[in-house]
């Protein structure tokens, strides 16, 4: 009887670049080097941002030999070779991410929220982005509106695609009631 011959193991290494403390990098929830069966499908997760020296980083692909592989922080190999895996990262938001911003309009008319606690936020591309308007006394909300000119929805709170950076603003009118106009 003829004896089978043992499954290789291939050797798949992961890292980040830059390599500072707060980048997770891992193949099939493992950090650093390991090995897997020849054909393994091995699962890359990387960290979409991380913060270092108060600076934010954010994953820009995976490369291998100079090659962008994928493009998503999430993605799978076929563990057929010895691979040396890179999540590259950035200090610049790369074309993969858009920013949003808030504000009111009069800014005593009331107050906004993005789903990430305001001020200006990042988002992937394609990623789904909350905005809320909230009166204040004797205001009411009239719509949001981009670049304070364009109309964009007129209710208070309201969900959208994140497809490209811009600034919305919360149209407020003066009702009467409570508080200064």
């Amino acid at each position: 009887s003829a004896t089978p011959t043992p499954i290789a193991n291939v050797r798949i290494t992961t890292h980040a670049y830059p390599n500072y403390t707060g980048a997770n990098v891992t193949a099939n929830w493992q950090t650093g080097t390991n090995y897997y069966p020849r054909g393994t499908n091995v699962t890359l997760r990387a960290s979409d941002t991380f913060a270092y020296a108060g600076i934010t980083y954010y994953f820009q692909g995976w490369y291998e030999n100079g090659y962008r592989i994928s493009s998503s922080n999430t993605c799978n190999i076929t563990a057929n070779n010895d691979r040396d895996i890179t999540a590259q990262y950035d200090d610049e938001m790369g074309d993969d991410y858009v920013y949003f911003w808030t504000d009111s309009n009069p800014q005593y008319g009331g107050t906004t929220n993005l789903d990430r606690n305001g001020g200006v936020t990042y988002y992937k591309k394609g990623e789904t982005v909350w905005i809320q308007a909230t009166p204040s006394e004797g205001y009411e909300f009239i719509g949001w509106y981009i670049g304070n000119k364009t109309f964009f929805s007129s209710s208070a709170s309201t969900f959208f695609a994140a497809n490209s950076s811009m600034g919305i603003t919360a149209r407020f009118k003066w009702t009467g009631g409570g508080g200064t106009q």
